[in-house]
């Protein structure tokens, strides 16, 4: 690796909350690596208020200590990649986990031209008891296929905590999470941004004392992250799909009740039709908010439905069409009224009227959302 004048070639960081039983050896790997790659670096641990002697030690190791006292895994490395010096950043936990002269193999990657290298567990060697059947067998691959098909990524170990970035690369990333989802931020966003990346088996071990990691509150994170930064299998799907099934059941009954199998559909599936039609409405607009968001926080790939949203809706557009549903049903209504005052028959009109109501509250509904997704566009086009 080249050296110009005095810059740092490297930046190890290690985000450390007791973590006395380890924390030592793990910067003595870390510093024979660079040693032995020959490089000028520096270790800097992220301490979270520590009430064991992890501080004292990582300082009498030679590491630079810096305090964080906001707890969480996004919160400790936004601040120690802000205080890195480094033109290549390493993360790892130094919790026994991960062995940090294997840092050397992340550093050569990056030296070959690529922006991002991922440790993999899973494409090398998991010592015995170094994650729990659940996590190993269920939760990750879990989160694995959820990544690949929200956002497309294709890193086989999306959860490992020891990977290394340039510094330029880092700061396109722009994060912000400040929890366990923080490590899911980061390969979205390398995906979506086109990072070069590549990735390193590497050996997991048996942590070394007490673990922080509570499974069932970093696994809702992790998913609440996914679901959030991927409005469409959290909004759109299920919106169009309640949409598409209220309006087939009104449509069905405009006519009056209907026999489908021996079996009598009556109007009460009409106002069952009604509300899923509106929730399915909201439920999209609320999708079209979340895609809006998504894009400008560069999480959402630019797909069919965003092309769709740059394309054809507008501010005025929306005023237009919203107008049209909602003077649609007025007029419906009104048409009904009318024909039971007048016409001595016997009309059944309680289905359009049911249809007439939920196009009123739809057109209104699309009126008003215009105004908001065009609010959140601003943002994007400036």
């Amino acid at each position: 690796m080249n050296r110009t004048g005095g810059e740092i070639d490297l930046s190890v960081i290690m985000p450390c909350l007791n973590e006395e039983e380890t924390i030592g050896e793990s910067i003595r790997q870390a510093k024979e690596a660079m040693a032995g790659m020959g490089v000028r670096g520096e270790i800097l641990v992220v301490d979270s208020d520590s009430t064991d002697r992890s501080r004292e030690i990582a300082l009498r190791e030679g590491a630079r200590v810096i305090n964080q006292p906001e707890r969480g895994y996004g919160n400790a490395y936004l601040r120690g990649f802000d205080e890195a010096r480094g033109r290549y950043l390493v993360m790892g936990d130094p919790d026994g986990t991960h062995d940090f002269r294997e840092i050397g193999r992340f550093v050569d990657l990056l030296g070959e031209g690529n922006d991002f290298v991922m440790g993999s567990r899973y494409r090398g060697t998991m010592m015995p008891g170094s994650m729990p059947f659940l996590n190993r067998y269920l939760g990750n691959p879990m989160i694995y296929k959820i990544m690949r098909l929200f956002f497309g990524t294709r890193v086989s170990d999306t959860n490992c905590g020891m990977r290394a970035i340039t510094r330029e690369a880092y700061r396109r990333l722009n994060l912000h999470t400040k929890d366990w989802e923080y490590a899911l931020e980061m390969v979205v966003k390398a995906e979506r941004l086109g990072l070069r990346t590549a990735e390193v088996p590497i050996t997991y071990y048996a942590r070394g004392g007490e673990t922080k990691l509570r499974p069932m509150y970093a696994g809702w994170r992790n998913l609440r992250f996914m679901l959030l930064y991927c409005p469409n299998w959290l909004f759109l799907i299920p919106g169009i799909a309640m949409l598409a099934t209220g309006f087939g059941l009104m449509l069905l009954l405009l006519g009056g009740e209907v026999h489908i199998g021996g079996r009598l559909i009556g109007f009460h599936f009409s106002v069952l039709g009604a509300l899923l039609s509106i929730l399915g409405f909201q439920t999209i607009a609320l999708g079209a908010y979340a895609k809006v968001y998504s894009m400008a926080e560069n999480f959402g790939a630019d797909d069919a439905f965003t092309k769709f949203l740059n394309r054809y809706v507008s501010l005025e557009r929306g005023i237009v069409s919203g107008g049209i549903v909602f003077l649609a049903g007025l007029v419906i209504n009104l048409y009904l009224v009318y024909r039971k005052l007048v016409d001595t028959a016997n009309v059944e009109t309680l289905g359009p009227a049911i249809f007439a109501m939920s196009l009123i509250i739809l057109g209104a509904g699309i009126f008003f959302s215009s105004f908001f997704l065009s609010v959140l566009q601003i943002r994007r086009r400036a």
